[in-house]
């Protein structure tokens, strides 16, 4: 969206992918800057991999949603980019789904006059987390109010000028392996709250990181290699009987990355690939449930 109120036929905004060729795409018709516009590229190519998409505005004023991509000659959506998943490059500001600017390009969540957010978070081990969220104040300093899995709530500060986003961090808060929910209660509102991270202390511990390697109930999971690796790696795993097998990766955020195995498998050692051509250099867990066992290990990503 953009906004004139001329006898122009529109603006263009450059689409680039890869670094390749300029596509230029218009708007035609007047705006209002609020109504967002949706306009289509065809034709537009990708190589297998990695691709980078760069919208490029060749004048002063443009805000732009989100990318749909579609398959070919269809209305079939693929994959949906928010200003969240995009980098901002040479200034500007993001503008989130229903108007506003965006902290960090994340779609902010408006508490008006009073009402709970509720974060659902998937654990890869219990462990000790720290909460980070970052917020608007619209009417003076506030208080939150912030409970874990229904325990007993803590009561959390607000503080910054109105309109200056601020973010605040909330330590030593004890996580279960697998669903936790972590509900945020502004009661009088005026409170706008975005992107919401959780950070590890120390170390993950798994409820089960056991490795019977004897007898006939052994279950081993063995380390990955080459690690560190760039960009695939082998995981070795044994199970002494058929079991449900789900083998998984997380990023130390504890966020699921990839699912590699979620089947029924025959006894005996398996060797499962796993390509991180899609991920960022770091740390990652991997976690593998079979039978009654539940057990983590960490590879290192160095590209």
């Amino acid at each position: 969206r953009t906004w004139y109120s001329d006898a122009s036929t529109g603006r263009t905004t450059d689409l680039v992918i890869n670094s390749g060729a300029k596509t230029g795409i218009q708007i035609g018709e007047e705006q209002n800057g609020t109504d967002w516009t949706e306009v289509t590229a065809t034709g537009i190519e990708f190589t297998a991999g990695i691709d980078t998409l760069a919208l490029k505005k060749n004048w002063g004023y443009m805000e732009y949603q989100y990318v749909s991509i579609l398959e070919a000659g269809t209305s079939t959506e693929v994959l949906r980019l928010w200003p969240g998943e995009a980098e901002l490059v040479g200034g500007g500001t993001f503008r989130c789904p229903t108007g506003g600017t965006c902290y960090s390009g994340d779609k902010y969540v408006d508490t008006k006059t009073g009402g709970d957010v509720t974060i659902n978070f998937d654990s890869p081990g219990a462990g000790t987390y720290t909460f980070r969220t970052g917020y608007v104040l619209t009417s003076g300093n506030q208080t939150i109010d912030i409970s874990l899995n229904g325990g007993t709530a803590q009561t959390v500060s607000l503080t910054a000028s109105d309109s200056t986003f601020a973010e605040v961090d909330l330590n030593n808060l004890s996580f279960n392996q697998g669903d936790n929910e972590l509900v945020i209660s502004a009661s009088s509102g005026g409170v706008l709250l975005d992107r919401f991270d959780f950070f590890t202390v120390g170390e993950l511990m798994p409820v089960s990181n056991e490795e019977d390697t004897f007898g006939p109930n052994a279950y081993k999971l063995s380390q990955n290699y080459p690690n560190p690796f760039n960009p695939s790696t082998n995981i070795n795993f044994t199970i002494p009987a058929s079991s449900d097998v789900e083998l998984t990766i997380y990023n130390l955020l504890g966020q699921k990355v990839s699912t590699l195995l979620n089947t029924k498998m025959n006894a005996g050692t398996h060797t499962i690939s796993f390509d991180a051509s899609n991920l960022a250099s770091g740390i990652y867990l991997y976690r593998l449930k079979a039978g009654d066992k539940v057990m983590n290990k960490r590879m290192t990503l160095i590209k």
